[in-house]
C-alpha cells in the first residue's frame, strides 16, 4: 500500500515503474517539489524494456501544466539540438517535442525538424518522423519526400504516414512529389514461384554481385529480383553452407558501411560458417548501424572468444549497465540479466546458459532478480536494458555455433 503524498524516491519508483500513484501526487500536491525526478523521466527513457514497453512520453507529459511547459522546453530544445546520434531517449525526447509543439510552442516543433534533418543526415535512424507527420500532415509528407533519396526510406515513409492517415493515403502524395519512387508490392504473387523459392534460386555469388550492383544510397535490410523485394534475413535462413561462405568472404573484403550492413544481415538468423577476427571487430565500427548488425550476428553463435569480449564489455565500470533505473549505481557484483556474468552461467569457455533472445524471456527473469542498489524506495525499481546491452548479453550467454569454432 501507498500513502499520499509520495517521499521523493517513492515518487522517482513510481515514475520509473509507470504507477498512477505519480500522477495521483503531481495533481493533488503540485510538482515543484520533484520537478528534478519529472524532469529526469520526460527527457531520459526510463522505461523497463522500450522495445515493449514503448516510451512514456504520451503519459508523462500530463503532469505538466502551462508553466511547467515553458520549463520543460528549455531545457528539451538543446538536448534534441546537442545529440549526437539516434537513441532511444532521442526518441522520447521527440514524442515530448509533439506535445510542446501541439501546446503552440514553436521552439520546439523547430527544435523536432532539426533533430529529423540531423538523423537523415547521420544515417543512423530516424528522429521523429512520425511526431512531424503528424504535426504537419500532406505538407510535411511532401517536405520529407523531398530530402529523402533511399528509396526504403519512402517506403518506412508511405507505412509511417498510412498508420496516421489511413491506408493508402501516403501514395497518392508520394508520387505526386517523387515522380522516380517506385511503391514496392507486398501483396503475394497470384502465380509464380514465391518469395522463399525465388531466395532459393540466388546463389551466394549472385548474391554478391546484386549487393554490389545496387545504387548507394539503397537500404540495408533488403535486395530487388526481378521487381520483387527480398530479404537478406530470409535469404540466409534458406542458403547453403557453401554459399554462405561466398557472403562471408565478400565481407571481409568490404569496406562501404552500406554493403557491410547487407552482408551481416544475411546471417541475422544463421550463423557464420566460420567466426572471423573481422566480424569482431565490426562489432566496434565507427557506424552505429554496423556495430548493431555485427552484435546480433554475435548474438547468434557460441564462442569463446565472443564470450570473453561480451562479458568484459557488459562488465566495464563505465557501462551504462551498472546503473540501476532510478539512477543508483549497483553495489557489489551485477547480478541482472541485464548486466552481468552472474546470470551468465559459470561452465566451460562459450557454454552459455542458452537463453533465448525473445523480449518475453527477457522479461520474465529480471522481474524477479533484481541488483542491490542504494535505492531508497520500499521495492528496487527493476533495471532498464538498452538494446546494446541486450545484444551484448546475447553474445555473452551464447547460441550452438554448429558450423564452426575458430576465430581467425
Amino acid at each position: 500500500m501507498y500513502q499520499l503524498p509520495l517521499s521523493i524516491p517513492e515518487f522517482r519508483r513510481a515514475l520509473h515503474c509507470g504507477l498512477g500513484r505519480a500522477l495521483l501526487h503531481a495533481r493533488e500536491f503540485g510538482i515543484d517539489n520533484v520537478w528534478e525526478e519529472l524532469l529526469d523521466v520526460t527527457l531520459m527513457e526510463r522505461c523497463y524494456d522500450w522495445q515493449v514497453d514503448g516510451n512514456r512520453a504520451d503519459w508523462v507529459m500530463q503532469f505538466y501544466d502551462e508553466r511547467h511547459r515553458a520549463e520543460l522546453c528549455a531545457r528539451l530544445v538543446p538536448m534534441l539540438d546537442q545529440a549526437t546520434e539516434s537513441d532511444r531517449h532521442q526518441h522520447q525526447r521527440a514524442r515530448v517535442a509533439f506535445h510542446l509543439a501541439r501546446h503552440g510552442f514553436e521552439e520546439a516543433h523547430r527544435a523536432l525538424a532539426r533533430a529529423w534533418e540531423r538523423s537523415i543526415e547521420r544515417e543512423d535512424g530516424e528522429i521523429g518522423t512520425g511526431e512531424l507527420l503528424e504535426l504537419g500532415g500532406a505538407r510535411e509528407l511532401r517536405n520529407m519526400a523531398g530530402r529523402l533519396s533511399d528509396p526504403e526510406e519512402l517506403d518506412s515513409l508511405e507505412c509511417s504516414y498510412n498508420s496516421l492517415f489511413g491506408e493508402g493515403s501516403a501514395r497518392p502524395i508520394l508520387l505526386e512529389e517523387r515522380p522516380d519512387w517506385q511503391p514496392p508490392d507486398y501483396s503475394p504473387p497470384e502465380s509464380g514461384p514465391t518469395r522463399s523459392e525465388l531466395c532459393a534460386g540466388v546463389s551466394g555469388i549472385q548474391l554478391v554481385e546484386i549487393v554490389r550492383r545496387e545504387p548507394a544510397g539503397r537500404g540495408v535490410y533488403s535486395f530487388k529480383l526481378d521487381g520483387t523485394t527480398l530479404f537478406f534475413r530470409d535469404w540466409g535462413r534458406q542458403a547453403s553452407i557453401e554459399d554462405t561462405t561466398v557472403v562471408l568472404n565478400a565481407l571481409l573484403r568490404e569496406r562501404g558501411w552500406r554493403r557491410l550492413c547487407k552482408f551481416l544481415r544475411v546471417f541475422t538468423y544463421t550463423p557464420m560458417p566460420q567466426l572471423r577476427e573481422r566480424v569482431i571487430r565490426l562489432a566496434f565500427h565507427s557506424n552505429r548501424e554496423v556495430r548493431s548488425c555485427a552484435t546480433t550476428v554475435l548474438g547468434e553463435i557460441t564462442h569463446e572468444r565472443v564470450r570473453k569480449l561480451a562479458k568484459q564489455k557488459l562488465q566495464r565500470p563505465s557501462s551504462p549497465s551498472t546503473m540501476s533505473s532510478c539512477g543508483c549505481t549497483t553495489t557489489g557484483p551485477v547480478t541482472s540479466r541485464a548486466s552481468g556474468a552472474l546470470w551468465l552461467g559459470t561452465g566451460k569457455s562459450g557454454s552459455g546458459t542458452g537463453w533465448s533472445r525473445t523480449w518475453s524471456t527477457w522479461r520474465g527473469p529480471m522481474r524477479t532478480r533484481t541488483p542491490t542498489s542504494s535505492c531508497s524506495g520500499s521495492m528496487r525499481p527493476p533495471v532498464a536494458c538498452s538494446a546494446e546491452t541486450k545484444r551484448w548479453t546475447s553474445c555473452a550467454s551464447g547460441k550452438p555455433y554448429l558450423n564452426g569454432s575458430s576465430a581467425s
